[in-house]
């Protein structure tokens, strides 16, 4: 299960006398919050004690003190922005053509860290294991009618 304590997001657009509409957003997050894992039956379970215990004929483990929500990925922003320009021609034509921006600044923070306590081939638990995507960019057009 994750679990985010702070997420921030803020966007706006301005319109110019001239068609042209240029935008932005930024969101940040202060990471996730998981727990130390193990891997059983292709599930990540909360570490449990080496040593088990017996009641009224039940033989069973618990999970291991500090273990939950220990695992505080790093948080991460990204900003993105957009530009837009739009022409109407008579009455039903509106051509359109658009540039989109995604994370600018190209910051590849990390967003997740490895939560399996034995790791994963050569993944010692605590390595990244995921980051924000590269800056991207995409350029457009379309006809609305």
């Amino acid at each position: 299960m994750l679990f985010r304590s702070h997420l921030f997001k803020a966007s706006g657009s301005y319109m110019t006398r001239w068609g042209v509409e240029f935008g932005g957003g930024y969101s940040w997050s202060s990471g996730t919050i998981v727990n130390k894992t193990q891997l059983a039956s292709n599930r990540r379970l909360p570490i449990q004690v080496d040593k088990a215990y017996e009641f009224g004929g039940t033989t069973d483990n618990w999970i291991a003190p500090g273990t939950i929500g220990a695992v505080h990925n790093p948080s991460w922003g990204q900003f993105d922005v957009r530009a837009q320009y739009t022409k109407r021609i008579g009455a039903r034509l509106a051509p359109e053509f658009f540039v989109d921006i995604f994370n600018l600044f190209n910051d590849q923070a990390a967003t997740r860290t490895e939560d399996l306590v034995a790791g994963t081939g050569s993944t010692k638990f605590g390595n990244e294991i995921a980051w924000l995507n590269p800056r991207r960019a995409f350029v457009g057009a379309r006809v609305k009618f």
